[in-house]
């Protein structure tokens, strides 16, 4: 669950498939048939503007009146998009078994909401959709089964898709690529430079994971012997990126198939003097810079790194077999 006022901003792109135009689809979310209406059991569209984040995880004993959704907006330096903040309620297992099946059913649920942005995609007939949930249940029970149901508004075939969406990342070659820039060459272009490695995840062939934290560096004998591996599949990462252009420094969490985090008690703009921003704005231009200019810059830099793939990625290897060489030698 995850609103642009949250502590943690978390996101999960999908890729919508319709044969419909982004003014369509504004219409469709915000249709009367879909607003939410505080009903037990049935999801629906608001505004990002209601004032309901001290309601959200709160047992439904008081209704709530979502607002419409904003006109379709056409900012100046982001893409035309589409925003709204998506209602549903979900049951409190441990409230039913604690109460009993005698209380009212508003008793036992507790309401929740995330925040959904929806842009044109890279490719015709396609959309980005960035909903603001990552957690895989309420992803498949409760978000994208709403999100189906309007695009089904406007074109019945219409497909909501979560693989190879604008923000993927494709295998875990980019958080190899990732940690080698942070320990060597930080600098990844003319605006953006990767500061710090918070954290890496690993997993091996047998699916076994393996978490680095409090700062992953080439002294760590166990990321160096996962970079030696060929098994291993790095990712997801915590890491820490800033932009001259956008005078801003990121920190987040990302994973190969595009999901990510924002944490906003490390992430901080550098406003000039007499700059504020409220945290609604704060909160939706983190999300906006993140989506629609960090992530798809590094997914080009990464892309177009070919001496990563062509010396670098192999020399990264043989360095990391030679460290752990040398701090085994020393045992």
């Amino acid at each position: 669950m995850s609103t642009t006022t949250s502590g943690q901003i978390s996101v999960t792109p999908v890729r919508i498939v319709a044969d419909t135009t982004l003014d369509e689809l504004h219409q469709a979310v915000t249709s009367l048939d879909l607003r939410y209406a505080g009903k037990i059991d049935q999801s629906g569209w608001g505004s990002v503007r209601d004032a309901t984040d001290n309601l959200l995880g709160q047992v439904m004993t008081r209704s709530i009146s979502a607002g419409q959704p904003e006109p379709k907006l056409s900012p100046e330096i982001y893409p035309e998009q589409v925003r709204a903040r998506l209602y549903w309620d979900e049951p409190d297992r441990a409230l039913q078994r604690a109460l009993g099946e005698t209380l009212e059913v508003a008793a036992t649920r507790r309401l929740h909401a995330a925040d959904v942005t929806i842009t044109a995609g890279s490719r015709d007939g396609e959309f980005l959709a960035l909903l603001g949930e990552r957690n895989q249940s309420r992803l498949k029970n409760y978000v994208i089964p709403t999100v189906e149901k309007t695009v089904d508004l406007v074109d019945p075939r219409g497909q909501v898709l979560r693989e190879d969406n604008d923000l993927e990342f494709g295998d875990d070659d980019f958080f190899r690529w990732i940690l080698y820039r942070a320990t060597h060459d930080p600098d990844l272009g003319s605006d953006l430079t990767v500061e710090r490695i918070r954290a890496m995840s690993n997993q091996d062939i047998s699916y076994r994971p393996t978490n680095l934290s409090h700062g992953v560096e080439l002294d760590r004998p166990e990321l160096l012997a996962l970079l030696i591996g060929t098994l291993n599949r790095f990712g997801p990462s915590k890491f820490v990126v800033s932009s001259k252009d956008l005078k801003l420094r990121l920190s987040l969490e990302l994973a190969k198939t595009g999901q990510f985090s924002i944490y906003r008690g490390d992430s901080e703009y550098d406003l000039g003097p007499g700059e504020n921003l409220t945290p609604e704005e704060e909160g939706l231009r983190l999300l906006q810079d993140a989506a629609f200019e960090i992530l798809p810059e590094l997914r080009r830099l990464h892309n177009a790194d070919g001496e990563w793939r062509e010396t670098h990625r192999d020399e990264f290897k043989a360095e990391a077999r030679d460290l752990l060489r040398g701090i085994l030698d020393k045992l």
